[in-house]
């Protein structure tokens, strides 16, 4: 009880001697508050005072969750790239571009591969400020993936359509984690460096069964809604892995080709072959 009365007594001092907690902490700190904010949101701090003013260019974070439509996209470009220039080149913990947008890449893949063209660059940019987290929540249609970084960390996508090119992570020297939600997948996965895949909802080709090839993978969660399931190719100690297959899932039938799975769980809509292959077929298996 009197640890409260002090505390409340404190606080009306400050409030009377009209103090402002917030100037006695450090720029560093006030950055990384400011972080969690959406990027048009700390820009408006400037008007706060003028050691404010500067605060929002050495911000560690670019955070674009307002474009819902192509109309928004176009009218997002120009706050984007002006906050973009304006910046210090801070390197960036975090790079968060989401939309609540309903529009498919397969329904509209004129509209998706514009706006991957229009957005591109902010990729371009967060990857040369160091970016160790991205997270793409936007309905864009990837044909081309020449992206390259040796800081990211952790990549989660939703939302979008790869085909015609490889996710090839092989120049991400330090990529752990990748996540894809609702995502159309028509490519083949390659990493060296990976160690957590998850690829919940939406689904593979058709016609021909794609091959995730990540040597170096511990926990793998799979539950795509259609399409061939993959053929998985680890040589680590999978610790976890969990599959569920949706019913419009064609084959019946996840192929991995690892060392050794200490824990196993199948989710399975219908009987599924899980077939667990020594190391000595992967070669003969994957060429």
């Amino acid at each position: 009880m009197s640890e409260r009365l002090n505390d409340e007594e404190t606080m009306e001092t400050t409030h009377a001697s009209g103090e402002d907690r917030l100037e006695a902490l450090p720029n560093d700190l006030l950055g990384y508050l400011m972080s969690f904010l959406p990027s048009h949101d700390s820009v408006q701090t400037c008007v706060l005072g003028k050691r404010w003013s500067m605060l929002w260019k050495s911000v560690p974070a670019l955070r674009i969750n307002d474009p819902d439509s192509y109309d928004d996209v176009s009218g997002s470009n120009t706050f984007v790239n002006e906050f973009l220039l304006l910046r210090d080149p801070t390197p960036l913990n975090v790079c968060d571009i989401s939309s609540d947008c309903v529009e498919t890449a397969a329904d509209y893949p004129e509209w998706a591969d514009e706006a991957f063209q229009q957005m591109k660059p902010w990729l371009w940019d967060a990857l040369s400020c160091q970016v160790q987290v991205l997270k793409i929540c936007f309905p864009w249609r990837v044909i081309e993936t020449t992206i390259i970084s040796s800081h990211l960390k952790r990549l989660h996508l939703d939302g979008m359509h790869f085909e015609g090119c490889s996710l090839d992570f092989s120049s991400y020297k330090v990529l752990e984690v990748l996540e894809m939600i609702s995502c159309d997948i028509y490519v083949n996965i390659l990493s060296q460096t990976l160690r957590h895949l998850k690829i919940n909802g939406g689904g593979f080709c058709i016609d021909d069964r794609i091959r995730i090839s990540t040597p170096n993978l511990i926990g793998f969660i799979l539950a795509p809604l259609w399409g061939w399931a993959p053929l998985l190719y680890s040589k680590s100690l999978l610790v976890t892995t969990s599959v569920k297959l949706g019913e419009g899932c064609e084959g019946n039938c996840v192929t991995v080709v690892i060392h050794h799975v200490k824990d196993v769980m199948l989710n399975l809509v219908e009987p599924t072959i899980l077939w667990l292959w020594k190391v000595c077929r992967a070669q003969q298996i994957l060429s």
